[in-house]
């Protein structure tokens, strides 16, 4: 089956060899480097979620101080967080293309923009305030919500690209250790076995035969 590399040179066939392993080695190389991006996107896509918790919570923080002093200034740090926010989804829509993400994340948009005309009629002279506020609240509470799941569901979804890491350099770890022990015993016999003959022969012609 490997007759044909009978013909080639033994320095040749040692540089075939060497450099079955070294591919061999890029595959598990390249194959750990992709496992290693794959988390690490998904790690920098739960920071970049967890950024949406914290400017909620900002405008909570914020909410509650434009209620003990309702004037002009106070209105200002609610609107700037607000369109924090709305540009920070804006920039990581893109990023997350499982329905379910892009659904709480449209969720989220709608929530910003009704958070925004509110702050709006608040601004306005004799605005009922109560009901207001009230609503402000339900749609805080409805972000860090949707952040929540968009969180849980990059966990659920980074465990089984760990998972599949693992698999993926397991297979990969065996069938280069088993790759490399097959080119290992060609290449061997290649260059024993004429070893040997010729050792026999030599054997043969110092006896006379």
């Amino acid at each position: 089956m490997f007759d044909w590399t009978s013909n080639i040179r033994v320095s040749a066939k040692l540089s075939l060899g060497f450099g079955l392993v070294l591919g061999l080695a890029l595959l598990l190389a390249s194959t750990g480097w992709y496992a290693i991006t794959t988390l690490t996107d998904r790690g920098v896509k739960i920071e970049k979620i967890a950024q949406i918790s914290d400017y909620t919570k900002d405008l909570r923080i914020s909410r509650l101080r434009l209620g003990a002093n309702p004037l002009p200034d106070a209105y200002q740090p609610l609107q700037k967080i607000l369109g924090n926010l709305a540009a920070h989804l804006q920039n990581i829509n893109t990023q997350f293309t499982a329905p379910i993400d892009q659904q709480l994340i449209q969720q989220q948009n709608t929530s910003v923009k009704e958070y925004g005309q509110l702050l709006v009629d608040l601004a306005k002279p004799n605005a009922d305030q109560v009901p207001i506020f009230k609503r402000m609240g339900q749609l805080g509470d409805l972000l860090l919500d949707t952040t929540q799941k968009l969180i849980d569901s990059q966990n659920t979804k980074r465990d089984a690209d760990a998972a599949s890491a693992k698999v993926l350099l397991g297979l990969v770890a065996a069938l280069t250790l088993l790759l490399g022990a097959l080119a290992a015993w060609i290449i061997t016999q290649q260059i024993v076995n004429p070893l040997q003959y010729t050792l026999q022969a030599v054997n043969r012609i110092a006896r006379g035969d």
